[in-house]
């Protein structure tokens, strides 16, 4: 008699592929260099999926929380240093027609996050020129540049086959 099993939900499998190292390289290499391996499952690293943030306006405040479906850190030797890139991955199962908002919102609380931490270094103007110290970053930080990649995973779009690969 065959054994009952639980319905799999579609997010979590996925969730489960796209954490191993080698198939998360795969796809970045496959859609961003045309199948070269640049990116090595050994330079990716794991990141925190949630991304939160408090806006604040005047008397106003809300908390904005999101959550991404993965995303890793690439940490590449170079000849003169390391190389960094933030690589997110989103996984769709029906049509978004918002998804490319979607994504900007998930790349600005990663960037957000940067820029908060670096921030913080710099609640006193000790040794900041004017621009600095209102910019909150010196002249020479650099935010990590981020990169994120939809995949669909559904059968039709509008009676035809979807596209294999959507960068946002």
């Amino acid at each position: 008699m065959p054994k009952k099993t639980q319905q799999l939900k579609p997010d979590t499998v996925l969730k489960n592929y796209w954490n191993d190292n080698g198939q998360f390289a795969d796809l970045f290499n496959a859609v961003l260099f045309h199948g070269e391996p640049v990116i090595s499952p050994k330079e990716l690293e794991e990141m925190d999926t949630e991304e939160s943030s408090v806006l604040e306006h005047g008397e106003y405040a809300e908390s904005i929380t999101a959550s991404r479906d993965g995303i890793k850190i690439c940490k590449k030797s170079l000849t003169y240093g390391t190389a960094f890139v933030i690589l997110g991955l989103e996984h769709q199962e029906h049509i978004h027609y918002a998804m490319p908002m979607r994504v900007m919102g998930y790349d600005y609380g990663t960037y957000r996050k940067q820029y908060d931490c670096n921030a913080k270094k710099y609640r006193k103007a000790d040794g900041l020129t004017d621009a600095e110290y209102l910019s909150g970053m010196k002249r020479t930080d650099r935010l990590t540049p981020v990169i994120t990649l939809v995949v669909y995973t559904m059968a039709k779009i509008h009676g035809t086959d979807p596209p294999l690969f959507t960068a946002c």
